[in-house]
């Protein structure tokens, strides 16, 4: 019964962080010109959106366990490649100038990146 459900998680984050993290990315990308768009809500939108990328991997990682069902290689790759990505977009972020410079355009182009590759884990999910 709760793998069930949380395949069903599983799910609906995968929708939940493509939509999250394509509306954060345009909101942040748009920020960069219009500064009246940078507010701490656009900021802890981007965290929530980062966040979900991991929760999803966590998910994902205990229906494997689980259920041991088989899944597209590319699904699993997606998934591991999405979570290195956020824990190497914080880190980057961070130490480069650059980036904390121009920091909503980055993250506005970081939260499209993380959206490309949810869809791409949801088109190899079913191997």
């Amino acid at each position: 019964m709760l793998t069930q459900e949380m395949a069903h998680l599983h799910q609906a984050l995968a929708w939940i962080i493509v939509v999250g993290n394509a509306l954060v990315g345009v909101w942040a990308i748009s920020s960069h010109w219009l500064d009246v768009l940078q507010k701490n809500p656009l900021w802890w939108s981007l965290r929530v959106a980062q966040a979900l990328v991991i929760l999803q991997v966590f998910v994902g990682l205990y229906l494997q366990a689980v259920q041991g069902d088989q899944v597209s290689q590319m699904h699993v790759f997606y998934g591991v490649v999405a979570a290195i990505a956020v824990g190497l977009g914080v880190i980057y972020a961070l130490s480069a100038e650059w980036v904390q410079q121009n920091r909503a355009l980055a993250s506005g182009f970081f939260s499209l990146f993380l959206m490309g590759l949810g869809i791409r884990a949801m088109v190899t999910a079913a191997g």
